[in-house]
């Protein structure tokens, strides 16, 4: 998942890529892109305004050079709503080289 804040080493693609390594599975990270900056997701209140910031934000770069439909697995830092990971599934289902899409996160927020 393209991260909402900028930093020099992003935590998330150092796990997404040892999850890679660990399951000896090609690691993209460029694929799902963000071409505009939004708010961090956590700063948003209702999932209505996340899945509203990140429409259009989010783009497919056609990384992969081989023929064929692929298995994905995308993977977030955090799952709160599922908005993001909702958006972001459903920009990857129009990239031709999708077969089925899996997701991930590494911590959920606590609902009260």
């Amino acid at each position: 998942m393209p991260p909402s804040k900028n930093r020099t080493v992003q935590p998330l693609t150092l796990l997404a890529k040892a999850v890679a390594k660990k399951l000896d599975k090609p690691f993209f990270e460029k694929i799902l892109v963000k071409n505009i900056t939004t708010p961090l997701m956590k700063d948003l209140v209702t999932k209505e305004d996340k899945e509203n910031a990140l429409k259009g934000a989010l783009s497919i770069n056609d990384e992969i050079t081989n023929d064929g439909k692929w298995d994905f697995l995308i993977i977030d830092d955090l799952y709160a709503s599922g908005a993001s990971l909702g958006v972001a599934t459903d920009i990857l289902k129009t990239y031709n080289k999708v077969n089925n899409i899996y997701v991930g996160a590494f911590s959920r927020t606590r609902w009260l």
